[in-house]
């Protein structure tokens, strides 16, 4: 009798009151007799692109919409806003859900009992879909899904990568600058056809397309004609078709990628993605992977400031304005042309990161500072230059603020 058993074991109530919140979904209980033959023949799908991140700011808007609506306030205004609102209750009880559905997610997507191959990564809900429709494939079925490509190119990714690359058959790459998808313009995704393992890769591949058509089209073509590229002579994103658009991914691409992005000690099938337009380009990538490599010229780099962490920790804030000394300047990516750091500048409004305007190079004075969307706070920070960081010279530490470097 559950009312007896709920009476006899109270914990029971709690496990019920959660499992009726979250809807749990048993995949061998609901689909019993598609696994008592074997798993599924076809699986299609299109997970979700999220990952399980707690965003403090997502979960006060449900609160109050400023901290979503606002533009670009300062560190100190969300302090006071948060203040007024974490005053009641409801709003911790709120707040402590939200944050609590959250990292129990991320959980669950780092068992590695549940998930072995996502070990050591950060949680992806799409990489759970991709380990859970590979589990319920039948010995001859077929997946095909679309989602990001992060595991393509991330380090820690290595056990998924090797997967993918032996249950591979199609891999199409696409670029959202059709809109497509209700997604920013420079998002990339792929279509990837999956099956059961093979002992060695070889998939088809294609990259750099912006409409579906272009592959279908591609795969029927005869190889006439000039090789696509990205843009074509209208200056329009390329979608024309050509059989040259597609590789074929296989050990030996495999070794030409490795070359080019990992150590010889590198495990075949752990080597990272390299994205080639058509063929003649995986051409050149071959030769350029026989060239002695840059990391052999010991150079140092720095990633600079990260606009998220650091701001929040205090060393720079949101502020617009013409700094006085080259000191004050935190430097984005729109401020960076060809030999430049001052091709644009952000406008006073800065809506968005397309607010900016060119700088007129002929017309500046000499001693020009560009505008900028950050200023630091050495007053909050003192360790401000310190914790820039240092790089090392024959004569010891030197902070990396002081020297010349090159913007990548």
């Amino acid at each position: 009798d559950i009312k007896s058993l709920l009476g006899t074991y109270p914990w029971l109530s709690l496990v019920d009151d959660v499992s009726a919140a979250q809807g749990f979904f048993h995949w061998d209980l609901d689909f019993a007799s598609v696994f008592a033959r074997g798993g599924f023949d076809l699986q299609v799908g299109n997970p979700p692109w999220v990952r399980p991140d707690v965003s403090m700011d997502d979960l006060l808007a449900e609160l109050d919409p400023w901290f979503r609506l606002a533009n670009k306030p300062t560190q100190p205004e969300k302090r006071q806003r948060k203040l007024s609102l974490t005053a009641n209750s409801e709003s911790d009880r709120l707040l402590f859900r939200g944050v609590g559905d959250t990292v129990a997610m991320a959980a669950v997507l780092g068992s590695v009992p549940e998930y072995p191959l996502l070990k050591d990564q950060r949680p992806d809900l799409y990489r759970g879909f991709i380990e859970r429709t590979w589990s319920s494939a039948s010995p001859a079925g077929v997946v095909s899904l679309i989602h990001p490509e992060s595991h393509f190119t991330e380090k820690k990714a290595a056990p998924l990568r090797r997967e993918a690359y032996l249950r591979l058959r199609r891999h199409w790459q696409f670029i959202n600058e059709l809109l497509l998808f209700d997604v920013h313009h420079l998002v990339r995704y792929g279509v990837h056809v999956y099956s059961q393992p093979r002992d060695t890769p070889s998939f088809a591949s294609a990259a750099s397309l912006y409409h579906p058509q272009t592959v279908t089209d591609s795969l029927d073509h005869d190889g006439s004609g000039p090789l696509p590229g990205l843009k074509d002579d209208d200056n329009q994103w390329d979608r024309r078709p050509h059989r040259d658009r597609i590789i074929t991914v296989d050990e030996h691409e495999l070794k030409v990628w490795r070359s080019i992005l990992e150590d010889e000690s590198t495990p075949l099938l752990d080597t990272r993605m390299v994205y080639t337009v058509n063929t003649e380009a995986a051409a050149v990538l071959e030769k350029l992977a026989r060239a002695p490599r840059m990391k052999t010229l010991g150079l140092q780099f720095s990633s600079g400031w990260n606009e998220t962490t650091d701001k929040t920790k205090g060393y720079f804030d949101t502020s617009w304005q013409h700094p006085e000394r080259w000191d004050d300047v935190i430097l984005q990516g729109p401020h960076l042309g060809v030999s430049t750091p001052m091709i644009k500048q952000p406008n006073p409004t800065m809506k968005h990161n397309q607010d900016w305007t060119e700088v007129d190079l002929e017309a500046m004075p000499e001693d020009f500072i560009p505008a900028t969307a950050y200023f630091p706070d050495r007053a909050a920070k003192p360790d401000y230059d310190n914790a820039y960081g240092y790089w090392e010279s024959p004569s010891g530490p030197v902070p990396i603020a002081s020297q010349y470097r090159i913007a990548w």
